[in-house]
């Protein structure tokens, strides 16, 4: 055998190995859900959906939009917000007026007035031109402010909040009704618990999801599978895309979120310095989502958003790199940083090589009919039935709630998405991957840690 005979050789064997450890590791984790799941019943029975918050002990909660420049509907967006049933709560939304012209859409639909109030920097920020309150919303504030970088927006919003806890609510994005309930309860529980999780759903709002947003739906069923709601609260968790609500303490003790960074990297790095400093930090994912996504409607928007989640994976463990391997960090150096740089980052590079270099090795007789068939079994079959766990996972949660249509067609999805949807992911992965790099160029991207 020729050298590229060993090479297409070796590529195959790896790929095969690669992608039925990775197979059987979703499905593992899938049925360890089913039972914990069926072990939760109670916890879901008693949750917050069956249950009203005593509105005394209710702790106060602030809602904070950096990304409202983005959002074309950010008045409906925020109008949605304030149908929250909760005793207290604010709205900081951050506008860059020289960017957009949310900030005009804002004071007309609000009859926002433009205040003078000093703001505190516990946190570092970019200058604010302007803070604007409204007197139909008296828990409504918008900052006018330079540059409106996401980490420097969330930043100014924290210096601006008034309640110990913050909730970050990205754009096209809408809160459950009783959503807020369900996340100070989880604070209430333990001050130990410094951020409280929810897993990301796609749902209909109003017109139907279509086919492409019936795929993204199966999509982050399979990313973001039920099971992830009952884990370990001191393990490391890397999931862009999630929700997220945070111990304000904690953060301006973390002195905040830093250029190039996000909520991810900000979870990376409390996990870091609750391992260093000893510290009883806990990350609680709630067993139920709270969040209602909007899906992308378009393939463009799909494939920036995902080349987005793939660069802030990237560079959330890449900013704190100093635990890859490091037993200072125990069980978190030594296996959940290693698994996540292997399968969330060079993974999907290895997988689409093998997509591309099995059917070619294959083609030029280097491998035989028996191992292309392994490497499809694998590939297509076994991630069916993942996807298919999946599902069934959620439906437990979605128990309480019948509808027959939702089932099938996330079943179709389900079986539908391993056949082209997921290997485009892959090149998508594969291409953040590749432009992390010059992502981390453009934007000055220096981490530097709270220690130095």
């Amino acid at each position: 055998m020729n050298v590229l005979g060993t090479v297409l050789l070796t590529i195959s064997a790896v790929a095969i190995v690669y992608v039925l450890f990775v197979g059987y590791d979703g499905l593992i984790k899938l049925v360890t859900s089913l039972i914990r799941i069926g072990g939760y019943s109670e916890t879901l029975q008693n949750s917050p959906r069956k249950r009203q918050l005593n509105a005394d002990i209710a702790m106060p909660v602030s809602i904070i939009m950096p990304d409202c420049d983005k959002d074309p509907n950010v008045v409906s967006s925020v109008k949605d917000i304030f149908t929250q049933d909760y005793p207290e709560f604010e709205l900081i939304l951050i506008c860059n007026s020289e960017a957009s012209n949310s900030l005009d859409k804002l004071i007309k639909a609000f009859s926002l007035v433009k205040i003078h109030q000093p703001i505190k920097k516990s946190l570092p920020m970019k200058d604010v031109r302007g803070v604007y309150r409204s007197p139909l919303h008296m828990n409504l504030t918008v900052l006018d402010k330079e540059g409106c970088e996401r980490y420097d927006a969330m930043n100014a919003g924290v210096n601006v909040s008034r309640y110990p806890i913050f909730v970050i609510l990205g754009s096209g994005i809408l809160l459950e009704k009783n959503a807020l309930t369900q996340i100070a309860m989880s604070f209430a529980r333990s001050f130990s618990v410094v951020v409280v999780g929810s897993l990301p759903r796609i749902q209909e709002r109003g017109k139907p999801l279509g086919f492409l947003g019936s795929m993204q739906e199966a999509e982050y069923l399979r990313m973001f599978p039920a099971g992830l709601t009952v884990v370990d609260k001191k393990r490391l968790s890397v999931m862009p895309g999630t929700f997220g609500a945070y111990r304000k303490s904690t953060i301006i003790k973390e002195r905040g979120f830093i250029q190039g960074g996000s909520e991810t990297e900000m979870v990376v790095r409390l996990t870091r310095d609750a391992i260093k400093k000893r510290e009883k930090y806990e990350f609680e994912l709630l067993p139920y989502p709270v969040i209602i996504n909007d899906p992308h409607r378009t393939l463009g928007e799909l494939v920036r958003q995902r080349i987005k989640w793939e660069v802030e994976t990237i560079l959330s463990l890449w900013f704190n790199k100093k635990m890859l391997f490091n037993p200072k960090y125990g069980r978190t150096g030594m296996l959940d940083t290693p698994y996540y740089w292997f399968f969330s980052i060079i993974g999907p590079f290895i997988e689409l090589l093998g997509c591309i270099v099995v059917p070619i090795a294959y083609i030029f007789g280097f491998i035989g009919l028996d191992l292309l068939m392994a490497f499809l079994a694998v590939e297509i079959i076994l991630n069916v039935v993942v996807s298919l766990s999946a599902v069934v996972s959620q439906e437990i949660l979605d128990g309480d709630v019948s509808n027959s249509e939702r089932t099938l067609r996330r079943t179709v999805c389900a079986i539908l998405n391993n056949f082209g949807y997921r290997q485009m992911m892959l090149v998508i992965s594969v291409i953040g991957l590749f432009s992390t790099g010059a992502h981390k160029e453009d934007c000055g991207c220096k981490y530097i840690h709270p220690e130095g």
